[in-house]
């Protein structure tokens, strides 16, 4: 039996996914090891939340949490050093292929020096595009060490796969396109959306263009008194979440907007449920899986042509793409957006199902076991 080790974030027993990454390779893991059970799947995942090695079988699964209580602090860890303790881990299951995702420090740094099977990896986002949108001193830092990791990563790996074919051509390599999955839970949503509710999801930071969505809603306030916005997301930078504040007292919408914070599976289904457009203003996306999964429910869509959404949405078709920083023309797309719309973006998202993603992989997993 071949032994296939994937390499990414993965939740704990009963713990919230957070993240679109976490999601993918939760779906996709879980996918490959029901349909193919003649492979032995693992999945190694780092985690500051144990403080002891834990191993969970889950059917045709066995999941590898490995404690590192400086997750979130790689700079006080010498990278060569937490490179050698994931190497003991990936000797210890010893597999037939590695599948890392990302190109950081903690996936995909350790498994590009592995030289003992294939190593493939899955790129989910640009640094190098993304870094523009990084601020301050502690984004200066995050360019300069995010950036360089990419690069040296980038340049170790031979067998690449994207998840669009914007981060394939970002990336100038010959790579395997294959996109994200949705949850199957998202197509269970039924909806009741409530007039005038608008729904933004992603982390509070200059890249995800909240700002130009809260500058449009004050045009759509003229027109419309009663618009309200739900944003779901953790605040990842204090000093956007600063200005995005004042934009709300500037443009009176403090009582237009509601700020729900990070929240679980449950409660975001049912956000989906209540709102009746979803808005992602992004400046950068790689493919955009919060888009995916508020088509998966239904919910009409207006995005930004941020790179990967133009890879998913077809303009007037499935969902409604406008220009990146013009609150204009996104508040115009707002007040004439056909609500009927939505249904063409579920028909589109049932492609993005995790069985159809996880045949996709093992496709590639075959070419090289």
């Amino acid at each position: 039996m071949k032994h296939i080790l994937i390499m990414g974030d993965y939740p704990l027993p009963n713990e919230t996914i957070t993240g679109g990454i976490m999601r993918s390779v939760y779906l996709t893991a879980n996918a490959l090891s029901h349909i193919y059970p003649e492979y032995d799947f693992h999945v190694l995942t780092i985690t500051d939340e144990i403080k002891k090695p834990l191993v969970v079988n889950i059917n045709n699964l066995t999941v590898h949490y490995i404690p590192f209580s400086l997750r979130n602090k790689p700079i006080l860890v010498p990278k060569f050093i937490y490179k050698q303790m994931i190497l003991k881990y990936i000797n210890k299951i010893n597999p037939d292929l590695i599948h890392a995702n990302g190109t950081s420090w903690d996936y995909g740094y350790p498994a590009v020096a592995w030289k003992k099977c294939p190593v493939l990896l899955t790129i989910h986002g640009i640094s190098h595009n993304e870094s523009k949108y990084w601020l301050g001193l502690k984004g200066k830092w995050h360019r300069w060490n995010c950036c360089n990791m990419e690069s040296y990563i980038l340049n170790k790996v031979e067998n690449i796969i994207s998840v669009s074919e914007y981060v394939s051509k970002s990336i100038s390599k010959n790579t395997e396109i294959i996109s994200n999955p949705v949850d199957p839970k998202f197509f269970n949503v039924k909806k009741y959306p409530i007039r005038n509710q608008l729904l933004y999801i992603g982390g509070i930071e200059e890249r995800k263009g909240l700002d130009v969505l809260i500058k449009a809603l004050h045009i759509v306030k003229m027109q419309n008194p009663d618009i309200r916005l739900e944003v779901v997301g953790s605040i990842r930078s204090p000093v956007y979440y600063e200005y995005i504040t004042k934009l709300m007292y500037e443009y009176n919408l403090i009582k237009n907007i509601n700020f729900v914070g990070k929240v679980n599976d449950e409660k975001l289904m049912a956000e989906y449920s209540n709102t009746s457009i979803y808005i992602s203003p992004s400046f950068e996306e790689s493919e955009g899986i919060t888009i995916l999964e508020a088509m998966a429910t239904g919910t009409p869509v207006i995005a930004t042509r941020s790179g990967g959404s133009e890879c998913v949405i077809k303009d007037g078709i499935n969902g409604v793409l406008v220009e990146k920083d013009e609150p204009v023309e996104l508040a115009s797309a707002i007040l004439e957006c056909e609500k009927d719309i939505g249904e063409a973006g579920r028909m589109t998202a049932l492609k993005y199902l995790p069985e159809n993603i996880a045949r996709q992989y093992m496709k590639v997993y075959r070419k090289y076991l």
